[in-house]
C-alpha cells in the first residue's frame, strides 16, 4: 500500500512540474531591472507600478529585481535571471545599467526596451527606446530659438551625463550650423542657492534661457529669475516628467513661462491613465510612467515563439496601434516617435500654448 501512495505521490508531483513548466514556456518571461532604491527609486517605483497595472498575467510573468542603479550589480541579477528562469524579453531603467547588461542580452539576441534620453543607445541590434530622445528635444529648443528669433541662448542644466552627451554631440553642432550661439551653464541638484548661477546666466546676456532641472529646484530658479529681471526670457523643460506632477497653482511667476513638453499629457488617455494609477497606489505617476505602461501594451501581445526586435517594430509600424503616449511606432533603429509642443502652465496644470 505504501509503495502505492508513493507512486502515486510521484505521478501526481510529475504532473503538477509538468503542468508548471508548460504554463512557464507558455508565458512571456519578462526581467525587469529597476532602481527601487537609490537616487532615482522615486523614477523606478513609478515605472515599477506602472508596469504591474498593465501585465497581463495570463500570458506574461515578470521578474522583477532591483538594480540600485548600480551597473555592476545589473549585470549579476541579469546573468542569475537568465540561468534561473530563462527570458524572452528585458526591460531596464537607467542609461549606465542598459549599456552594462545589453551586450549580454544582445549576444542571446533578447530584445530589450530601455528607457534613456540618449539616442546612441538604440545602435544596438536588440534595443528598443520606448522614451523622449535628447535629439528631438534638442532640436526642438533649437527650432524655437529660431523661430522666434533667440540668437544667444543660455542652457541651464544639472549634471547629468544623457544631458551632457546631447549638448556636446546635438546642441553645439547644430546651433553652428543654424548660426545660434550656445552656453553651456551646467549645475549639480544638490545646489538650492541659485543667486550665483543666476548672476552667471544673466552675464552671458541671453536672449533665451532653456532650464533642464527637476522640480524640487526648478521653483527657487524661477524666483531667482524674477529677482533678477530675467525671467521674461526662461524656456522650461517638462522632459523629466515630475513637473508634471508638482503643485505650481500658487505661483504666479510660473504663468508667463513657456514649456517644451511631451504632447500626450494633455490627451484624454493620459488623464485616464493618471487617475486609474492615482486609485491604485494613492498618488499621481511621473509623467514618464507611461512609456513603461505602454511597453506592456506591447510585450503583452507579443508571440513567444517569435519575440524580436524587427518583428516588434514591423508589427506596430503596419498597425495602428494607440498608447497612452500616442501611437506606437518606431524609426529603423527602433526610437519610438516623439510628440513634443509648446505648453504654459495656467491654473494649476499645463496647457497648450499653440495659439
Amino acid at each position: 500500500m505504501k509503495n502505492i501512495l508513493m507512486s502515486l505521490c510521484a505521478i501526481f508531483c510529475f504532473f503538477v512540474c509538468s503542468c508548471d513548466s508548460n504554463e512557464k514556456s507558455d508565458k512571456i518571461h519578462v526581467g525587469v531591472l529597476m532602481p527601487l532604491t537609490g537616487d532615482i527609486a522615486f523614477l523606478g517605483q513609478s515605472f515599477t507600478n506602472a508596469i504591474l497595472m498593465n501585465v497581463d498575467t495570463t500570458r506574461v510573468k515578470l521578474f522583477i529585481q532591483d538594480t540600485k542603479g548600480e551597473p555592476k550589480t545589473a549585470v549579476n541579477i541579469l546573468n542569475q535571471m537568465i540561468a534561473t528562469n530563462g527570458l524572452d524579453v528585458v526591460v531596464s531603467l537607467k542609461p549606465a545599467v542598459s549599456e552594462s547588461i545589453n551586450p549580454i542580452l544582445e549576444a542571446k539576441g533578447i530584445p530589450h526596451f530601455v528607457f534613456a534620453f540618449s539616442p546612441e543607445i538604440t545602435n544596438a541590434n536588440n534595443v528598443i527606446k520606448q522614451y523622449p530622445s535628447s535629439d528631438a528635444e534638442d532640436m526642438a529648443y533649437l527650432n524655437y530659438a529660431l523661430s522666434n528669433e533667440k540668437k544667444n541662448i543660455v542652457f541651464l542644466r544639472h549634471i547629468f551625463p544623457d544631458a551632457e552627451l546631447a549638448y556636446k554631440t546635438i546642441v553645439v553642432p547644430n546651433a553652428q550650423k543654424m548660426g545660434l550661439n550656445v552656453h553651456d551653464v551646467p549645475f549639480d541638484l544638490s545646489v538650492k542657492d541659485f543667486n550665483n548661477l543666476t548672476q552667471k546666466v544673466k552675464s552671458l546676456n541671453p536672449d533665451l534661457i532653456v532650464v533642464q532641472s527637476l522640480s524640487y529646484n526648478f521653483l527657487n530658479i524661477v524666483r531667482s529669475f524674477h529677482h533678477a529681471g530675467i525671467l521674461d526670457k526662461m524656456f522650461g523643460d517638462l522632459n523629466f516628467g515630475d513637473l508634471y506632477t508638482y503643485d505650481f497653482a500658487t505661483v504666479k511667476e510660473m504663468d508667463n513661462i513657456p514649456f517644451l513638453g511631451l504632447s500626450y499629457v494633455l490627451t484624454e488617455s493620459y488623464k485616464i491613465f493618471e487617475k486609474q494609477y492615482l486609485k491604485k497606489y494613492g498618488d499621481r505617476p511621473n509623467i514618464l510612467a507611461a512609456y513603461p505602461y505602454d511597453v506592456m501594451t506591447i510585450i503583452n501581445n507579443l508571440n513567444k515563439s517569435g519575440v524580436k526586435k524587427e518583428d516588434i517594430i514591423k508589427y506596430y509600424n503596419d498597425n495602428v496601434v494607440n498608447g497612452v503616449t500616442g501611437r506606437l511606432w518606431y524609426d529603423k533603429k527602433g526610437n519610438q516617435n516623439i510628440d513634443y509642443q509648446i505648453m504654459s502652465y495656467h491654473d494649476g496644470q499645463f496647457v497648450s500654448d499653440l495659439n
